[in-house]
């Protein structure tokens, strides 16, 4: 092979060779190269971050995780926990049971007693109130494995999310039931419970300790002890939060207080009262707390003279119960407003003069028209016209006539005489005994009756669907005596006039021949068309004698 020629002018351009060979002339002088170690010191406070990370479990890894917790790497608790408490969290079908029959509950709830550890506690704490939100067996297995005394301890925490939790889990054990209510009293629940609530000044814990409050007065048989202990606290926060969750639940729990010590909340819950009269009267009141503010109300008619003036007192007549049945559709709200009417008109005579003077009278015929499918609301509907037309005074018992009552009560009356349900043969005997009062005060208006047409009167012809309830009010029956006699002719008796245009008649008397009706309501019933018989039945007999 030839030499390359220099002289030749590619030589000038190719210069690989000499290149490379160059190149590799220079690295083969290079010094080496020094890697240096370095001796890194860590202090204690961060040589935990240089260990190994926990494993992080999935929701899906029960079984796993309910291993981690009972494991002794302390480690892995926290991150189990977490998975087991997100697992229950699930809305649809979460693993209650699953995690019971795991037996992680007693090592939840030791969990909870870690106080060093308070993220530890909350998530244990959470899954075990998630366990006692499921159905009887699953929460009495929460309480079985010793729940209690740890979230009573979580009351009194400095960690605000703690107090709350602690309350939650609690919460859930009382609202189950009866039984289990009595066993977080019988725990020592009740004195660490209203000191926790006295002390709470924040709003989270404040809300799911008034719900554990009304969870403890919830269930029958209720101590009596029990309820007047409770008694102030939930007075106070009823008449002093601003949080419409917790008012709601206080409001709630301070009627079923009421139910049962009407005059102790009367003489030591007076703003609490004052406040709920003031909420059913405001319109801007949330649904939510207006329906417990009125069973307040309601719960305290049902008592004394003193208890019925107190809510008279609230101007709730003329206020919210007007505009409650003018214009609600929630048949709970009405239920409770003509409950209370019923009562207040079963008290002194100015206190049924009140509920007229208010004007409610045709405010409640119209009632079972547009309620027409509850039961409930027309059975003290019912009560509260029977009670204001018999009260012994005519006036009363004209107003209740003429504000159109007739047609909704013998409608009642007829719906329901094949009934045989206690409050539903009192309700029968309530709206007969209104009939035959309403034409007998007519009898005894002669100095000042009017003649009427064939279609007289300013009555609401409103006929009320299927009706009944669970009953209220007292049937006064002042005005259903032999004062009036059936000599008194249509002429002279708006009611009989009343009675035969609108239909009242033939809707007795089909009602007597279905041969339903028994004791006090049959015996009304015939009174009625015996004494003050139709027009028309009046000129037959007249003509066959």
């Amino acid at each position: 092979m030839a030499a390359p020629n220099p002289t030749c002018p590619s030589f000038k351009k190719w210069r690989g060779v000499s290149n490379r060979t160059h190149q590799r002339l220079q690295e083969d002088v290079k010094p080496p190269v020094f890697a240096p170690k370095f001796n890194i010191y860590v202090p204690p406070d961060l040589q935990d971050l240089l260990q190994a990370r926990p494993r992080k479990f999935t929701p899906d890894e029960l079984m796993e995780a309910v291993a981690a917790i009972t494991a002794s790497d302390k480690k892995q608790w926290y991150p189990a926990t977490i998975a087991i408490r997100k697992a229950l969290s699930k809305e649809d079908t979460p693993p209650i049971q699953h995690v019971v029959d795991l037996g992680a509950l007693p090592r939840l709830v030791f969990l909870m007693s870690l106080s060093d550890s308070p993220e530890l506690q909350l998530e244990a704490a959470w899954a075990v109130c998630n366990v006692a939100s499921g159905n009887s067996t699953q929460c009495a297995a929460a309480v079985e494995a010793g729940a209690l005394q740890p979230a009573l301890q979580l009351l009194s925490s400095e960690a605000s999310n703690l107090r709350e939790q602690a309350a939650w889990l609690l919460g859930n054990v009382a609202g189950d039931g009866a039984a289990l209510r009595d066993k977080c009293l019988e725990a020592g629940m009740l004195p660490v419970l209203l000191a926790a609530t006295d002390k709470e000044t924040e709003v989270k814990p404040l809300r799911q300790l008034a719900w554990l409050l009304l969870n403890v007065t919830r269930f029958k048989p209720r101590r009596r002890e029990t309820l007047l202990e409770v008694l102030p606290t939930v007075a106070r926060i009823a008449s002093s939060t601003k949080d419409d969750e917790t008012l709601a639940d206080s409001l709630s729990a301070l009627a079923h207080i009421a139910d049962e010590c009407i005059a102790e909340v009367v003489n030591g819950a007076g703003p609490a009262v004052e406040r709920a009269g003031q909420l059913v009267n405001d319109p801007t009141t949330p649904k939510g707390v207006v329906l417990p503010a009125a069973k307040v109300l309601s719960a305290l008619c049902a008592g004394d003279e003193a208890a019925t003036q107190m809510v008279i007192n609230t101007g709730v007549l003329a206020n919210g119960y007007r505009r409650l049945l003018e214009g609600s559709e929630a048949p709970g709200l009405l239920r409770e407003v003509c409950f209370a009417i019923s009562n207040i008109a079963a008290g002194t005579q100015d206190q049924a003069i009140a509920v007229l003077d208010a004007g409610l009278p045709p405010l409640l015929v119209k009632v079972f028209k547009r309620c027409g499918g509850s039961d409930a609301v027309h059975r003290e509907a019912t009560w509260a016209l029977s009670n204001l037309g018999t009260k012994g005074l005519p006036s009363l018992a004209h107003a209740v006539r003429e504000a159109g009552a007739a047609i909704p009560l013998a409608e009642y009356l007829s719906s329901h005489a094949a009934k045989s349900q206690r409050a539903d043969v009192a309700a029968n005997v309530a709206a007969a005994e209104a009939l035959l009062a309403m034409a007998q005060a007519g009898a005894l208006r002669e100095g000042d009756v009017e003649d009427r047409d064939a279609c007289g009167g300013d009555g609401n012809n409103a006929v009320g669907g299927e009706v009944g309830g669970d009953g209220g009010g007292e049937c006064g029956g002042e005005g259903t005596g032999e004062a009036a006699t059936a000599t008194a002719p249509a002429a002279v008796n708006p009611a009989v006039a009343d009675y035969a245009c609108k239909g009242v008649y033939d809707t007795l008397q089909r009602t007597l021949d279905r041969g339903l009706l028994s004791g006090k309501a049959l015996e009304y019933t015939r009174r009625l068309l015996r004494e003050f018989p139709s027009p028309d039945e009046s000129a037959r007999v007249n003509e066959g004698s």
